[in-house]
């Protein structure tokens, strides 16, 4: 953990994008060994998680990120996250349903822009507001 940290820390911003995805790429493939049954060899998953990075940054291009204010300045009719009123947070949650699955994640940040808490759950069965739900409750102390 040490080791991710100082990474972390040190790393330039696209140094910094390029650790986060490879991570990402092994809690995904970690995944789907566990709760799937499927598993990749190593090549395999870093081929993957470089495609997904590669995809990520080109989305990346449509827009332009401010480290300063958290926001992302769209072109011409796209959505972007906007800040909550001085003193209030926002929570945001997104799903995606296929015939057969649904996911849930959600994301809760202060009037900064800053990251407050947040979580995924990858298999939803018809309580899909637990999660959000429990994740609001450690925030905030069940208040």
């Amino acid at each position: 953990m040490e080791w991710l940290e100082t990474n972390f820390q040190s790393s330039k911003e696209e140094e910094f994008y390029a650790l986060v995805m490879g991570c990402w790429g092994i809690w995904f493939e970690r995944n789907k060994r566990v709760w799937q049954g499927i598993g990749s060899n190593a090549r395999q998953i870093v081929a993957r998680t470089r495609a997904y990075f590669e995809g990520w940054c080109k989305a990346q291009q449509r827009g332009v990120y401010s480290a300063s204010s958290n926001l992302v300045e769209q072109s011409a009719g796209m959505v972007s996250w906007r800040r909550p009123m001085h003193g209030i947070v926002k929570l945001n949650v997104d799903a995606s349903l296929t015939d057969s699955r649904c996911g849930l994640g959600w994301v809760l940040r202060n009037d900064q822009g800053e990251f407050l808490a947040g979580g995924a759950c990858p298999e939803l069965g018809g309580t899909e507001g637990v999660p959000c739900r429990g994740g609001i409750d450690g925030y905030t102390g069940g208040s």
